[in-house]
């Protein structure tokens, strides 16, 4: 999960709401 660390670099400035983001998007492709 390479993407979330890339992602973590982006969501030190916001809250965990981009964390959610990306996992509704997963959750999505998952289903």
């Amino acid at each position: 999960m390479s993407s979330k660390k890339a992602k973590t670099k982006t969501t030190k400035k916001r809250p965990q709401r981009a964390t959610s983001n990306v996992f509704a998007m997963f959750d999505q492709s998952q289903i």
